[in-house]
């Protein structure tokens, strides 16, 4: 698929995918809806199980960042792989759980903000993203492969 991304593509090809060290998600309902839920990376299934019955099961895979870079390389250059949400959805408020009282300010916001750029492209931070962006651009190298004369046989 990504050869064919590459053909198609004149410019940057710019994706988004769930990282492997993401917080968890039900996809199509609230996470305390579900009764249980399991995310299958060997066999690329998400299932869950809803308070009211409804099974659910979709094709799910996590990504590290070192997988993702080993699937694109061979076919575009990588121009940036930086992790998105680092800290920004594991240290908001949230009025679910957090009281009134506990709201973050605005020097807290620009804290956040001032990580997630310093902790983006950092390998040992970049799996624990909620998603991993990729940019990445047509390639000399892989460009040339797909038009190299058949072997003589």
């Amino acid at each position: 698929m990504l050869s064919e991304v590459r053909r198609v593509t004149k410019g940057e090809f710019i994706t988004t995918v769930r990282a492997i060290g993401s917080m968890p998600t039900v996809y199509v309902g609230a996470l305390e809806d579900a009764r249980k839920f399991r995310q299958d990376n060997e066999n690329n299934r998400f299932e869950a199980e809803f308070q009211d019955g409804r099974r659910v099961s979709v094709c799910s895979h996590l990504f590290s960042a070192a997988e993702l870079r080993a699937l694109v390389v061979p076919h575009m250059a990588i121009k940036d792989l930086i992790g998105l949400d680092l800290f920004h959805s594991r240290f908001a408020e949230d009025p679910r759980w957090n009281p009134e009282g506990c709201p973050a300010s605005a020097r807290f916001g620009s804290d956040l903000d001032r990580l997630e750029k310093f902790y983006c492209r950092n390998p040992d931070f970049t799996d624990h993203a909620t998603h991993l962006l990729l940019v990445g651009a047509p390639s000399l190298g892989a460009a040339l492969k797909d038009h190299a004369p058949a072997a003589p046989r």
